[in-house]
């Protein structure tokens, strides 16, 4: 089992996106009491192998988009529990906002991450990966445009960070089969919005993640019982029947040009 948690920003906006401080400190404080050590991309992918058996009960803490938020209200934070993390990033917006082309209008605009932050962050040890260049959803754009998406955005990362970025992040969890195929060829991994615990018999490129909306520190304590599965079962189920009802994305937009 691997819990694979997803975060955004962390302030006190009240937004679907944002998890307050002082509750993100229950999070890590409660994970820290439960005995789990945050590991790297590359270990979590190998656990989820079978190539690696880890050393503690390990997690992988992410956060999608790059926020800069993570920077200057996460970071230190995590550091200090002994936590790491990896970062998503949309490459065209790193130094810009949350404003691209079919963002909620829920969502207020915030700050990314500018490559000065990043780069401190890498430095300390943080880890960051490709969510592509504009935070399209992949399965409506042509395959080549899919492609150039996510290939360019890991290249960006590679060469900025100097991390593998070897686990990719579909834009609103949106990967069909061509999609899919297509992050077979250049990662090791992605993970989507599907609700519930990693494990090795998972689709290594549909890893399902614990979204941090739903978290809680009792859930956090009890991860590994079954009625906790059980639960992570039926927030998916209602959130994608939500879906059906009120899309994550605006279909008709000129994701394409």
């Amino acid at each position: 089992m691997l819990p694979i948690f997803t975060y955004h920003a962390i302030g006190e906006h009240p937004s679907p996106v944002s998890t307050p401080v002082s509750v993100f400190e229950q999070h890590l404080n409660a994970l820290a009491k439960a005995g789990y050590s945050a590991v790297t991309v590359a270990d979590a992918l190998a656990f989820l192998r079978g190539e690696k058996i880890p050393a503690s009960k390990p997690i992988l803490i992410t956060f999608d988009d790059g926020y800069e938020s993570v920077y200057t209200r996460a970071w230190d934070r995590l550091r200090d529990y002994g936590f790491t993390a990896t970062i998503f990033l949309i490459t065209d917006r790193v130094g810009g906002d949350n404003r691209w082309l079919g963002q909620h209008e829920s969502i207020p605009p915030s700050p990314l991450l500018t490559w000065t932050q990043i780069e401190h962050m890498a430095a300390q040890g943080a880890d960051f990966a490709a969510h592509t260049r504009t935070h399209p959803p992949l399965t409506l754009l042509s395959p080549a445009r899919a492609e150039s998406e996510i290939v360019e955005s890991a290249y960006t990362v590679r060469e900025r960070t100097g991390c593998d970025a070897c686990l990719f992040c579909y834009p609103y969890g949106a990967a069909d089969a061509t999609i899919r195929a297509i992050a077979a060829q250049h990662f090791d991994g992605a993970v989507g919005t599907r609700l519930g615990t990693a494990s090795r018999r998972d689709d290594p490129f549909m890893l399902p993640r614990l979204d941090s909306y739903y978290l809680s520190p009792p859930i956090l304590a009890h991860l590994e019982f079954p009625t906790t599965q059980v639960y992570w079962n039926v927030r998916d189920l209602l959130r994608r029947v939500k879906r059906l009802i009120q899309p994550d994305f605006d279909a008709s937009l000129p994701y394409n040009r």
